[in-house]
């Protein structure tokens, strides 16, 4: 269910080290309905705030799952997180309107 988010990452992670980084507690892994969708936070103390990033995400009925965004935010803010990041494909700003992009990564193989 995840996999296909990997390819949206630049091909920078694997399930190995998705699946490593959860035994260690160092993602956590949301899991929505009966396994109709998944997502993996993990949270990040920059030098000026902490932040919960969405890293990956994926399933079926995107609007019903969604929803549930709130869950993730009162966890996040629980953890003393400042914001949340949804890092994935332009698309995610339909589904969440109340977010507000922020940068544009490019990227270039050599």
């Amino acid at each position: 269910m995840l996999a296909k988010s990997l390819k949206y990452s630049g091909h920078k992670y694997t399930t190995d080290y998705i699946l490593s980084r959860l035994l260690e507690k160092t993602y956590a892994l949301w899991v929505y309905g009966d396994i109709t969708a998944a997502g993996v936070t993990e949270v990040i103390e920059y030098p000026t705030k902490k932040v919960c990033l969405v890293a990956f995400g994926g399933g079926k009925d995107m609007a019903k799952w969604a929803k549930d965004m709130p869950t993730i935010e009162q966890w996040a803010k629980s953890v003393g997180c400042e914001s949340i990041e949804i890092h994935g494909r332009k698309g995610w700003q339909r589904v969440f309107k109340d977010y507000q992009p922020v940068s544009t990564m490019i990227s270039r193989s050599l």
